[in-house]
């Protein structure tokens, strides 16, 4: 199925973080699955795909290097489905200027991988929806309202859908940049170039219930569990207190929620807690309220549009627009390497419930979202809820399971046990 071909979009302001942290055997992705009640079907899942592939121009695309920037260049042939071999592995450089997503099956899952360069989170479960209502609308001949989460394969691309609302969004204040030296995991051993997969499931109304007791959100109470097992951890690794460092946990933010937007792009941003260490545990209760009054001042709007200035400033300025694609990725990897990669120790992203029409509901068991380690990171972790349950991936690099054991323990310590699965 050839398709004409599109013009070219200049990359979102969030997309050229992600490309200067590319390096070899390693790419910032992240993976949407579905696994269904069934056997996929190979065939119908390819003219889904075929079917889909228009509609979504700035994600079903590819990566080039031009002289003064990189552009998104949608594809002009579907890509082809693939058998799943490896999850997350790294794409290559060529992979990425000819179509950065991957769509896999085995079984009966379906996942969605993609580079995090094209699309977020949020963009990432509107194309694999997509995908999913017009697989089962082939196979079983199912009709469903489409809706802002399961596009029409048919409607028109709206502008918004691949604005940079960065750009839209940039006022003239900014903060000062993150650039606090934090904890970070002991490298771990690594016999195989593979990240292995640790899935928690809960009942999500007990752990929301949990959060509710305590006063915050479901976001809030996990980064604080989170918290508390860093922080332990941490203990375990370093007998002199003298060499604690403060633990910082990035928790990314959806900007769709406090701006306007219907950008299928990048459109998010990052809260950064911070706990300084102590010999001495800290009592959950204090962490909590801790976490929660920093991720609040981090997600009020007048902070995130500062960040988004901070952020689109440096773009803006003559000189970086005018120098070279070569000169501005050495620029823009130690940017990069100072206020990136030393930021945090881990990523702890919830995407959220989602939910499907009974139409194709019936057809879905669960949904998981897992998300590469930053390069110099060990670990990260993707949250989704579907159908009353609260899927945890810890995706990580080795094969010691200390993070996750030590996590899913402090939760089993307040009384939530989890199914726990592994890749």
């Amino acid at each position: 199925m050839k398709m004409k071909q599109s013009k070219s979009y200049p990359l979102d302001n969030s997309a050229i973080i992600h490309l200067a942290s590319m390096s070899e055997g390693y790419t910032n992705s992240f993976r949407i699955a579905a696994a269904l009640t069934e056997k996929v079907c190979p065939e119908i899942l390819q003219t889904a795909l075929d079917h889909i592939t228009p509609r979504f121009p700035t994600i079903v695309a590819g990566i080039r290097r031009k002289l003064f920037q990189y552009v998104v260049i949608p594809v002009e042939v579907p890509p082809r489905i693939q058998s799943e071999q490896e999850c997350l592995s790294c794409m290559a450089k060529d992979r990425i200027a000819t179509c950065a997503i991957r769509i896999l099956y085995m079984e009966n899952i379906i996942a969605f991988e993609c580079f995090h360069a094209l699309t977020d989170g949020y963009g990432g479960m509107i194309f694999l929806s997509t995908l999913l209502m017009e697989y089962f609308s082939i196979k079983y001949s199912v009709r469903c309202c489409y809706s802002e989460q399961i596009l029409n394969p048919h409607s028109t691309i709206l502008g918004t859908e691949l604005a940079d609302d960065y750009l839209t969004y940039a006022e003239t204040h900014k903060l000062a940049a993150n650039n606090r030296n934090v904890y970070r995991f002991p490298n771990p051993v690594i016999s195989d170039n593979l990240y292995h997969v640790t899935t928690g499931i809960y009942q999500t109304q007990e752990l929301l219930n949990a959060a509710h007791d305590f006063g915050v959100s479901l976001t809030v109470f996990l980064t604080a569990v989170m918290f508390d097992t860093v922080l332990e951890l941490q203990r375990r690794h370093i007998n002199d207190k003298n060499f604690y460092k403060p633990v910082q946990i990035m928790v990314p933010i959806n900007l769709r929620k406090r701006f306007e937007s219907k950008t299928l792009r990048n459109f998010s941003l990052y809260a950064l807690p911070c706990v300084e260490p102590t010999s001495e545990k800290i009592p959950f209760e204090v962490l909590v309220n801790l976490i929660s009054e920093q991720i609040k001042e981090q997600t009020s709007k007048q902070y995130l549009s500062g960040m988004i200035t901070l952020n689109v400033k440096v773009q803006n300025m003559t000189l970086f627009r005018i120098l070279p694609i070569s000169i501005k990725d050495v620029l823009v990897r130690f940017i990069y390497h100072f206020y990136g990669e030393r930021n945090s120790c881990l990523s702890i992203s919830n995407l959220g419930e989602i939910a499907y029409p009974k139409e194709i509901g019936q057809y879905i068991q669960q949904v998981g979202i897992s998300l590469t380690p930053r390069r110099n990171a060990s670990y990260n972790c993707g949250v989704i809820s579907y159908d009353g349950r609260l899927f945890i991936n810890f995706t990580r690099k080795g094969r010691v399971m200390e993070l996750e054991q030590c996590f899913f323990g402090k939760l089993a310590e307040m009384g939530y046990q989890a199914k726990i699965e592994f890749d």
